[in-house]
């Protein structure tokens, strides 16, 4: 175990509440200290923590976009985590094209970037009166010169084996057009319960290699790409108009529409939205939030008064007042119960964009017979975050076992079109969009 591993152990054993989670923790630490690439979003080392890849531009309020661009309009992706120690490091970045599933491309580094491979984040600060130190990080990406899938891989001290996380992230053309709505299934027996994203694309002039093989889409919704929908090939194409037709008619392109997210806010010097206690000590912070209850026998909830942000989070302390939320933003223990008389056929967790949709023994809940509740808790910034329960059961995860499924949430959806032509080294992204739903 290295110097910085120990230190966050030792933070944790001193502030964190173990109790009854030890084996679990131990086995997450065996688990987050793996070096092997993974093709995903993914921390290699516990003590980073909150990172976040995001487009700077259209960042609006602190709900940060997602880390997707147009090939024109490069330039503002940035990169931010913490080090939850108190020293700095040396830190480096490699980009690794990929195809639409997520393997490395057969383009060389040269051919998508215009200067060497590797980039040394210089940019560092250390936080400022927090009960938890850490060193928060900002780092630009670089312009690339082809579209497609990215993966962006921070590693220490220039060892590329010695890897600290990835991020995913899409560089798209603006090469076709995409026309997306989201429309309830008909003659289903799940139909007030699911969600139709139908889409054509508008090609135009672009010469396409056998188009009804060559083109492939993905969807997401509230871009989670665990439960994206891939592979989806046009069912006509229309070669007068330059139309690809992806207006299925059984149920390729449903979704369950799921629930609104719950939610709670920690950026507030008091007790904020859907806290229920403070307990305040001298080395961190314990949040207890209210106590959930299960939503598989209740009515749909619109949450018009305090709507949800689609599984996000935004960081922030005290209220907003705090000038730089990034550095003066704390770390706290916030412990989840959700209340459920039984336990369910399965292990649940508490998921969010907070820790990537991931299933890890870190936010596995724990059933407490004696109270008939699932306990957990989680390190966390100060900030508004929105979650949600799921049941994990024979390598499936479903979220509508507690929090129910309705057509009338409302969900966000993107729609990300690939192309490969006979002679690519790759997958390019010829058109990119996002559709709304809203009721």
């Amino acid at each position: 175990m290295n110097f910085k591993r120990l230190i966050f152990l030792l933070i944790l054993c001193l502030n964190f509440n173990l109790s009854g989670n030890a084996q679990e923790w131990k086995k997450f630490m065996g688990e987050i200290g793996d070096k092997t690439l993974m093709y995903e979003d993914w921390v290699y080392e516990d003590y980073i923590r909150t990172v976040q890849l995001y487009n700077a531009i259209t960042t609006n309020d602190g709900l940060l976009t997602q880390p997707i661009v147009s090939i024109n309009s490069q330039g503002s992706l940035t990169l931010e985590f913490d080090d939850i120690t108190e020293d700095s490091d040396s830190y480096y970045v490699k980009l690794i094209h990929c195809n639409r599933d997520w393997t490395e491309s057969q383009y060389r580094p040269i051919e998508y970037l215009s200067s060497y491979n590797e980039f040394n984040i210089t940019e560092f600060d250390f936080s400022i009166s927090t009960k938890v130190p850490y060193v928060h990080y900002t780092f630009t990406l670089p312009s690339v010169k082809v579209s497609g899938n990215y993966l962006l891989v921070v590693y220490r001290g220039g060892d590329e084996e010695d890897l600290i996380l990835t991020k995913r992230f899409i560089i798209y053309e603006e090469a076709a057009s995409v026309s997306a709505e989201v429309i309830d299934m008909i003659g289903s027996g799940e139909a007030l319960s699911k969600q139709r994203v139908n889409f054509t694309v508008n090609y135009g002039g672009l010469t396409l290699d056998r188009p009804s093989e060559s083109v492939l889409a993905t969807v997401r919704k509230n871009y989670r790409w665990g439960t994206a929908i891939r592979d989806l090939k046009p069912l006509f194409v229309k070669q007068n108009s330059g139309e690809l037709d992806f207006n299925y008619f059984n149920e390729e392109n449903a979704f369950m529409g799921g629930n609104e997210f719950r939610f709670f806010d920690t950026g507030y010097e008091k007790a904020g939205l859907n806290v229920m206690d403070v307990k305040r000590m001298d080395d961190m912070n314990t949040i207890y939030l209210n106590h959930d209850k299960s939503r598989e026998d209740r009515v749909f909830n619109s949450q018009k008064v305090q709507t949800d942000i689609n599984g996000r989070y935004v960081i922030g302390a005290q209220a907003g007042n705090a000038d730089e939320p990034e550095i003066e933003a704390d770390y706290n223990e916030v412990n989840f119960v959700l209340e459920s008389g039984n336990p369910y056929d399965g292990d649940v967790y508490v998921i969010g964009s907070f820790n990537d949709w991931k299933l890890k023994p870190e936010n596995k809940l724990f059933y407490e017979a004696a109270s008939g509740a699932y306990k957990g808790s989680l390190l966390l910034k100060q900030g508004r975050y929105d979650y949600l329960y799921s049941v994990y059961k024979n390598q499936k995860l479903n979220d509508s076992i507690i929090e129910n499924s309705y057509n009338r949430t409302e969900n966000e959806y993107d729609v990300i079109v690939y192309y490969k032509a006979i002679t690519g080294k790759g997958d390019r992204v010829i058109a990119y969009t996002t559709v709304t739903v809203s009721k």
